[in-house]
């Protein structure tokens, strides 16, 4: 009996780049095709299909434009794709594809799934946008998707609290982002060297402390807070240090204007945008890795941290101390507060070199369980 693959489509209305989510669809993408059929349809930008070319040279991708948030016209253009595509399967990636095509799955009887990268309730609102949002997002948990995957169970603990998550035939399940850590060991086991070689091409003394700080530069990962906290600081009895920003985004010029104001702009390397095998250098070479974010759901960055081994300090917002709390070396101040962080910040320069630790970051358990949640909907 021949067996035929079920379609599965990855969907995204947000642009397509590099980061979190965009890894989580190209892990999926590729993890799931000996099983699935899977195409990705979204609008794609050049790093993300560079990513993809790379990674996926069999998967096709699906290009459309991004709508308004509220063009439901576009929701006819998706009724014929649909139609025409015949997924056995629809998986949501962000709040505007599963607004405007969870209807649509709906009324053609595809199954659904809606992952929650991010969620609008986490980000600050007017009280009357939180309402209107909070409405859609009980109508859609309800009604409009098959089934609902929390990469954190902190925010799905937040959902279930508001009372937007199903009480009678739950359909939500918390499945965490998990990373590959076999590019790690190789680094690992040179990890004194490779620490020499970045302290000898940044310029710096053998012996100076490097924080990391990886992401996009954008308000969301609060590196303004980062940079208030170096300002406070004590001026005595910290070992050299510097502080290394990999990212780029929005908020850079905003971030620069900031160091420049504090005066802190010796402590900071801004290194920009750097390709995975520079970051995984980077993060073995780091003796520490901070994320001071406003929100989150599961970054992958803390993923990495601990995959390198390194001590992480990371803000109390989403799911990050959850992933924070993997890794044994870890430190969770509250969030929007400089001074809490300028005083862990304190506290980690000054603590002996922490001895690395292994730390479970699974991409096969998320996987297992993704194919387990499409199993279920697809009545396998």
């Amino acid at each position: 009996k021949m067996f035929i693959k079920k379609r599965i489509i990855i969907f995204s209305l947000t642009p397509l780049g590099i980061g979190g989510m965009e890894e989580n669809i190209l892990q999926l993408a590729e993890g799931l095709q000996t099983r699935f059929e899977v195409k990705i349809l979204g609008w794609f930008t050049p790093p993300f299909l560079i990513q993809a070319a790379a990674r996926l040279p069999k998967t096709e991708l699906l290009p459309i434009e991004r709508p308004s948030k509220y063009n439901f016209l576009f929701g006819l253009r998706l009724l014929k794709l649909f139609r025409r595509l015949k997924p056995d399967l629809v998986h949501f990636q962000d709040p505007r594809s599963r607004l405007l095509g969870g209807p649509i799955t709906n009324i053609l009887g595809i199954k659904s799934v809606y992952t929650f990268h991010m969620s609008p309730l986490l980000m600050p609102h007017s009280p009357f946008k939180a309402r209107v949002y909070t409405k859609i997002e009980k109508l859609y948990n309800r009604h409009f998707t098959d089934a609902l995957i929390f990469v954190s169970k902190n925010v799905k603990d937040f959902y279930a609290r508001l009372g937007l998550l199903r009480t009678q035939k739950p359909n939500d399940f918390v499945i965490r982002n998990g990373i590959d850590s076999a590019p790690f060991l190789p680094l690992l086991a040179e990890k004194q060297q490779f620490r020499t070689a970045v302290r000898t091409q940044l310029q710096v003394l053998p012996e100076t402390r490097l924080v990391l700080g990886l992401g996009r530069l954008t308000v969301q990962k609060g590196f303004d807070y980062l940079i208030q906290a170096i300002a406070l600081l004590p001026s005595k009895g910290l070992p050299p240090f510097k502080i290394i920003l990999l990212g780029d985004g929005e908020a850079r010029a905003q971030l620069h204007a900031l160091a420049k104001t504090l005066e802190v702009e010796d402590a900071l390397i801004w290194l920009g945008f750097q390709d995975k095998p520079q970051v995984r250098e980077y993060l073995i070479a780091a003796d520490l890795f901070v994320l001071p974010s406003r929100y989150e759901c599961y970054p992958y960055s803390i993923l990495e941290a601990n995959a390198a081994q390194i001590p992480v300090l990371v803000s109390d917002v989403g799911g990050s101390a959850e992933a924070a709390a993997l890794n044994a070396n870890h430190t969770v101040i509250p969030p929007h507060d400089p001074m809490a962080l300028a005083n862990a910040l304190a506290q980690a320069l000054q603590a002996p070199l922490r001895v690395p630790n292994v730390v479970k970051t699974s991409l096969d358990d998320m996987l297992a369980q993704t194919r387990t949640v499409y199993d279920l909907l697809l009545d396998r």
